[in-house]
């Protein structure tokens, strides 16, 4: 991955909105983006850190979930953006293989206890002790890099 001084933004047309620049002032500079050059330097790329990182998940920690207004229930809001992503089709890769069947993990038709319990995070949960994790944990709940809360910071 290559550093950018900017990005042009574009909506779903492919028309061009701002144009985002990093910011000049350090103080608002994210803390935590020098660590991913070590990162890549130590294990070749980023990509082969994400299969190998130790996952210390915040929903976890937190004892948080979350439920999305049409009731489905994942482990943490990360995962349930992911069937929801603009350039797939709804309920299209790695989260949705793993829910199967979406009625079991809606809140209006399954017991909370009972989805929090079975299946779908019982199978986040340990994927992350093997290579085909899911990407999104590794990246946002990895233990050596997270820029996003170095936001606050």
């Amino acid at each position: 991955m290559t550093e950018k001084e900017g990005h042009q933004a574009q909506n779903k047309k492919g028309e061009k909105q701002q144009y985002l620049e990093q910011p000049v002032a350090e103080q608002y500079k994210n803390k935590e983006l020098p660590k991913f050059k070590k990162i890549e330097q130590k294990y070749g790329s980023f990509d082969k850190y994400l299969d190998v990182c130790n996952i210390d998940c915040k929903a976890i920690k937190k004892k948080e979930i979350y439920i999305s207004a049409e009731g489905y229930t994942f482990p943490c809001c990360w995962l349930a953006g992911q069937p929801y992503k603009w350039w797939r089709k709804q309920k299209e890769g790695d989260v949705h293989t793993m829910i199967g069947n979406y009625d079991l993990i809606n809140i209006k038709k399954t017991p909370l206890k009972q989805i929090v319990k079975g299946g779908f995070f019982n199978r986040v949960e340990h994927s992350w002790d093997q290579k085909n994790r899911l990407k999104t944990c590794a990246l946002k709940c990895n233990s050596q890099y997270d820029p996003f809360r170095a936001q606050w910071q």
